[in-house]
């Protein structure tokens, strides 16, 4: 602020120096002197007369002339008429300067927006909505719980409103969000925008793009077939569902609203590959020729508790630490699990931990890192968890990023409505939990290394090929038995409970990534019915060819 008043000061003195010439010119001038001037003019007439009349004459001339000039005096007083009024227009021209200064700040301050007067970085970078990497600046969220304070006595303003909303969104506030765009639609249920912000907002909260977000947005399209946020819904809504094909017919439409060389068209197109829309899913791999898939991102994420929520968690608490994508289907690219005892700690979140073809850290150009303390033990937040995320950065190879756990869960303002009753995830205590025994064959001991990832997973037998519940040991611990449970679940509704027949395997991975690669060497059931206490065994007997 103390910039901006400076250089507007700096400016004024500059404008000021323009007016210099006048003012000394003004201040030069003297009032006119009528007896000096008649004696001049009476010099200059006798020195007229001298030149042009014969001498004899000149002498009567100059008497006649004297008497004129001694006339002349003695009637005229000295006149500083012309001072007068050069004071006059001076003193005027000083009033006009030092006024319009003045109106101006005051006029400002009344329509202007002092608070956004700063020429610092971080100001500038909070004027225009945006944040320094890993953060949102604090000056900004100030800036929308002002707006948010004045709106509670402005109910009707409908712009102001949809600043708010907008901000909360941006900000990634999307319970605040939803309540926001809740009012904007109450007085404008018409405005399209407002209903696929509003829609996009429902899904980020639940978590899933299905039920109420899919709803509104087959509306909008009915309207308008070209909406952008419509038809991201529509696709991340049939991407959850399995519905490959269909999912990349919404996200090329969507690409088709954007030049080639734009950045949405690019990362439209590598969405349209994770989810396998074009029948060609990317893979996650380097190598070549068919090879075991190399993790190409790993990251490292330190997670603290902030003193004021110790209180709430208990020891045993678990605590997820994942990365998400900052736009796309909002199942994790990567997670860990820990206990709050553990806390703070220090995990590693890499490209191996992607629960389907294309989703991992490398997929994306950002992501959102957190952690969130569960007191159900369950992967899904709820009212009461704590948690901690950052802004979208651009995950780095090898870097180390900070998360702190410093807010409490709160259900959203405006609840959104949840997915169907048969998918949806069963209360912690209530769901499924299946044990499996796990062992590896004698015939296949020579093929795998001690150090050697296994993955032990249920998955849907018909569905999306993400699992529903997954554990990650090591050869060296065969045989073993884990449990899997609804806790694991990594998407709303996609959990044990959910699915009528599961399979359940393990695969020995030499990558350490948890998508299949030749060389793998893995075992799973028939599809089954999973029964809440039953043990199942798993021996994995094949080769991945």
């Amino acid at each position: 602020m103390i910039a901006f008043w400076f250089s507007a000061a700096l400016l004024l003195l500059v404008a000021y120096a323009l007016f210099l010439p006048a003012l000394r010119g003004k201040l030069n001038q003297r009032g006119i002197d009528r007896q000096e001037l008649n004696l001049l003019l009476h010099r200059q007439r006798r020195e007229d007369l001298a030149r042009e009349l014969p001498r004899e004459d000149v002498a009567v001339v100059e008497r006649e002339l004297d008497k004129d000039l001694l006339t002349d005096l003695s009637a005229v007083e000295k006149s500083v008429v012309v001072a007068k009024a050069t004071d006059a227009g001076r003193i005027s021209l000083i009033l006009a300067l030092i006024a319009a200064p003045l109106v101006g700040g005051l006029a400002y301050s009344q329509l202007g927006r002092p608070d956004l007067a700063d020429f610092k970085p971080e100001a500038r970078a909070a004027a225009a909505g945006g944040h320094a990497e890993g953060q949102v600046p604090g000056d900004f969220n100030t800036m929308i719980d002002r707006l948010a304070e004045r709106l509670q006595n402005e109910p009707d303003n409908l712009q102001g409103w949809m600043l708010l909303a907008r901000s909360y969104h941006e900000t990634r506030q999307f319970d605040k969000a939803v309540e926001a765009y809740g009012k904007v639609l109450a007085k404008a249920p018409d405005n399209l925008d407002a209903k696929g912000y509003y829609a996009e907002s429902l899904g980020e909260v639940a978590g899933s793009f299905r039920g109420k977000p899919l709803e509104l947005a087959n509306e909008i399209v009915q309207q308008a077939p070209k909406n952008h946020n419509a038809l991201w819904i529509l696709g991340a809504a049939a991407a959850e569902s399995g519905e490959a094909l269909k999912a990349g017919g919404y996200f090329k439409k969507l690409r088709a609203e954007f030049p080639k060389e734009s950045e949405d068209y690019k990362h439209l197109t590598q969405i349209i590959a994770q989810v396998g829309g074009d029948g060609a899913p990317e893979p996650d791999g380097t190598t070549s020729g068919g090879g075991a898939a190399v993790p190409k991102k790993s990251i490292k994420v330190k997670v603290s508790l902030t003193p004021a929520l110790k209180k709430k968690a208990g020891a045993d608490d678990t605590v997820f630490v994942f990365a998400k994508a900052a736009s796309g289907p909002p199942m994790p690219l990567a997670i860990a699990r820990k206990k709050v005892k553990d806390l703070p700690v220090e995990v590693t979140l890499d490209d191996s931990m992607g629960m389907a073809a294309g989703m991992n850290l490398s997929s994306f150009e950002q992501v959102v890192i957190g952690a969130r303390g569960s007191k159900s033990g369950n992967a899904m937040p709820a009212a009461g968890d704590l948690q901690g995320q950052n802004a979208p950065v651009a995950a780095k190879n090898g870097k180390t990023y900070a998360v702190q756990i410093d807010k409490e869960v709160e259900e959203a303002a405006a609840a959104p409505a949840q997915p169907p009753a048969a998918e949806a995830a069963e209360p912690a205590g209530e769901g499924t939990a299946i044990k499996v025994n796990v062992s590896l064959a004698g015939a296949l001991k020579s093929k795998a290394a001690a150090e050697d990832t296994v993955f032990i997973f249920a998955k849907a037998s018909s569905g999306p090929p993400m699992p529903l519940a997954i554990v990650r040991k090591q050869v060296k611990d065969l045989p073993l038995e884990v449990t899997l449970d609804d806790s694991m679940a990594m998407m709303p509704g996609k959990n044990l409970s959910s699915a009528p027949q599961v399979i359940i395997g393990a695969r020995v991975s030499k990558s350490g990534n948890a998508l299949p690669a030749p060389g793998d060497l893995q075992g799973v059931t028939a599809p089954t019915l999973a029964e809440n206490g039953q043990r199942y065994s798993v021996e994995i007997s094949s080769e991945v060819q």
